[in-house]
């Protein structure tokens, strides 16, 4: 094919990818105008105005450029208020409370706070509660129902098909294994599980109470009420009143008492830009015909290096598993680039893992604990920093998290699945010849010896020691105080605070002041942030990393999930015999 031909293709795809690609919406433009404003801020997908498109490219973190945005129109006179568009919002306890951190932060500013959905949720309500009016459509309903956590076990499946999961563990808590080797909670899971859904339950509570100024009491009541359709919710107090969407430039122009324009502004769950089939085929064309070079500024900054997903090994990561998978390569590179820059004054990691890997997790953490000897190292936890997520966590300097925040989990597993049972149903048969006593320790066609699971035990309790130590050595504790509160357990962000896994309450926004305090800097100073990793060229990371054929599977239900994070973990426990992951079973619904 000559230059041209490939030119004039570049130019029809680049065609097919602006027309597809371009609406009619009217976007936020700061404050380019003196009409008074309320910004729409759509928290959950896509909302029919754009394409559909097949790949999220983007691994920009959504929290913080929808925390950024509140923020900027926080301080924009041209703002009289933000209406939040909770339709397909998809939020964790902890994101619902950062976000509603910076709502009030509004409303104590004096901007208004109108909250929009055509259904909300428990986690959607949570938040839709701290605005000044809660709306919803006029056939909608608030699925204020209480929370609940359900974990599937295979156990008689495998038994029915001839899997025997020989799984070993250090920590009585460290429950991951046993969907594959119990029916039902084990008495220590079932006490943790319990303990988990009343601390997260009494948050839901306050969270809803303090944002509708009612008592808790009251609260519980409405709960145990539910689900309410739009003219009961309006009725029982948990809506303010009931809209079409069409409809809502007028309410709030009645609301506000003036003439209000209300513009669109940002996603929370939509990537930056939606790419459609022919936009990734252009993007990968230009990655791979032109050399991109990035530049770093000579301004004071701070470097926001993410640790998100499963913790894995490896030396490069893809954009196809964006949210699926931390690697540890590409994080223990950003570690060191942020400590070697010296514009870089300080470094906040974003932790929102389940952990994973325990090899992996203690090359991220030597890497925090190298960068912390030259700076600051300010460590933010999201969602969830569990197990391997805590491991990573103990090597900063200082460690926030959000009440709700799933943390702890300090423990370790490991094992392999026998398929000699399913080899037999299917009549495949395997003939070995090994030297060494322990040759066959990771073949899957038998089980353990005892000397092959007495020697895998070891390697899992040393592992355990480590990581309690490490533990104990970062929260500048006693291996014994450590231990008390491992083995396995699992702990809400103000459950471990009290227990003195963390030091203080708090969510990114409050770890980037930290961050410029330690760094000796004012929390008025503006610093600018450095995010990391840096992506590797698209079509490196195409061609290089491939794509997960189980990051791409729609799977949209709780149990679905739960079947593909079960042959996501056979895949990982092929190439892993050492797991610092939290239980499977933790799910609130």
């Amino acid at each position: 094919m000559t230059r041209g031909w490939i030119g004039l293709w570049a130019v029809a795809l680049a065609a097919l990818f602006i027309v597809g690609c371009s609406g009619g919406v009217e976007e936020y433009q700061g404050g380019a105008t003196t009409n008074s404003k309320f910004v729409e801020i759509r928290l959950g997908g896509n909302d029919g105005t754009e394409i559909p498109f097949l790949f999220s490219l983007s691994t920009n973190n959504k929290l913080l450029r929808t925390i950024q945005h509140l923020e900027h129109l926080r301080s924009d006179s041209t703002v009289v208020g933000v209406l939040l568009n909770l339709n397909g919002a998809s939020l964790s306890r902890a994101e619902s409370q950062e976000i509603a951190a910076e709502l009030k932060r509004l409303r104590d500013a004096g901007q208004k706070v109108v909250a929009y959905a055509d259904t909300l949720s428990n986690s959607q309500y949570a938040l839709a509660a701290q605005a000044d009016r809660v709306v919803i459509s006029p056939l909608g309903s608030v699925d204020l129902i209480g929370i609940s956590s359900e974990v599937m076990f295979y156990k008689d499946l495998f038994d029915k098909v001839g899997v025997q999961a020989e799984m070993l563990r250090a920590g009585a808590y460290k429950s991951a294994v046993e969907p594959f080797t119990r029916t039902e909670l084990s008495d220590e899971a079932r006490e943790m599980v319990n303990r988990l859904l009343d601390d997260q339950y009494d948050q839901m509570v306050t969270q809803i109470a303090a944002g509708r100024r009612v008592e808790p009491d009251a609260v519980k009541r409405l709960i145990d009420g539910g689900p309410y359709t739009a003219t009961e919710a309006l009725a029982a107090g948990l809506a303010d009143d009931v809209k079409y969407a069409d409809e809502l430039d007028d309410y709030l122009d009645t609301f506000s008492k003036i003439d209000v324009t209300l513009v669109k502004s940002h996603s929370f769950d939509d990537d930056e830009e939606p790419i459609s089939d022919l936009g990734l085929l252009l993007r990968l064309w230009l990655e791979a015909t032109q050399h991109r070079s990035a530049t770093v500024s000579d301004r004071d900054k701070i470097a926001l290096v993410r640790v998100e997903g499963m913790i894995v090994p490896g030396r490069r990561s893809s954009p196809f598993q964006s949210g699926e998978y931390a690697v540890s390569g590409p994080i223990v590179a950003a570690l060191n680039k942020a400590a070697d820059e010296p514009t870089v004054k300080a470094i906040v990691v974003r932790i929102d893992s389940p952990g994973g890997s325990a090899l992996a997790s203690d090359l991220i953490w030597r890497a925090m604990k190298r960068a912390g000897a030259k700076k600051p190292v300010i460590v933010s936890m999201g969602s969830v920093a569990a197990s391997g997520g805590y491991y990573v966590a103990v090597g900063g300097n200082h460690i926030l998290a959000d009440e709700g925040t799933i943390t702890g989990s300090i423990g370790v597993f490991g094992g392999k699945f026998n398929l000699s049972g399913l080899y037999d149903l299917v009549g495949v048969h395997t003939e070995a010849v090994r030297r060494g006593q322990n040759a066959g320790l990771y073949s899957d066609d038998r089980g353990f010896t005892d000397t092959e699971r007495e020697r895998l035990q070891a390697q899992i309790d040393e592992i355990y020691r480590v990581f309690v130590q490490k533990s104990a050595d970062g929260r500048k504790r006693s291996f014994e105080e450590i231990d008390a509160v491992a083995q396995g357990q699992v702990w809400t962000g103000r459950e471990a605070l009290s227990r003195g896994l963390v030091d203080e309450i708090g969510g990114l926004k409050r770890a980037f002041d930290v961050a410029k305090v330690h760094a000796g800097y004012s929390t008025r100073t503006k610093l600018e942030l450095w995010e990391l990793p840096e992506n590797d060229s698209l079509f490196d990371s195409f061609f290089g990393a491939g794509m997960s054929r189980l990051s791409a599977l729609p799977l949209p239900t709780d149990q679905a999930r739960q079947l593909r994070q079960l042959i996501d973990f056979f895949e990982q426990l092929r190439a892993e015999r050492a797991f610092a992951m939290m239980p499977f079973l933790l799910r609130f619904n």
